[in-house]
């Protein structure tokens, strides 16, 4: 038996494109680290760390602007970085997504909750140096 829409239970539309653009996300998130990973050790695996003195990470490499530049220039660790970027996004995305959602439902509180939730993503992804 077929459930018809009501106030009380919408047409589940909006979760299901949600869902796939969170589905999308992680797959290509996955491949991105997955391929950059192994470009990364083919370039960088006979590398010999030493443990005892970490040095700080390049500082191109913290800045998603940079992790994009340098990325896209074909650099093994920033494509390592841009997966795991990717990855990071993907919670900012859905709730994005969700205040278009709640805000063209007219939920005005859901989309204030929303939009302090994706300032508070974004200040965490991009807010401190």
């Amino acid at each position: 038996m077929a459930r018809h829409p009501s106030p009380l239970h919408p047409p589940a539309a909006p979760e299901t494109a949600i869902a796939r653009l969170l589905t999308v996300m992680l797959a290509i998130g996955v491949v991105v680290v997955l391929v950059s990973g192994i470009l990364f050790l083919h370039a960088e695996g006979g590398t010999i760390v030493a443990y005892g003195s970490l040095a700080p990470p390049e500082p191109g490499l913290t800045q998603p602007a940079e992790i994009v530049r340098q990325a896209i220039a074909g650099q093994p660790a920033a494509l390592l970085q841009l997966g795991v970027l990717l990855l990071l996004v993907t919670p900012l995305a859905r709730e994005f997504v969700t205040l278009l959602v709640m805000a063209k439902r007219r939920e005005w509180v859901f989309v204030a909750i929303a939009a302090a939730v994706c300032g508070i993503l974004v200040w965490g992804l991009v807010g401190r140096s």
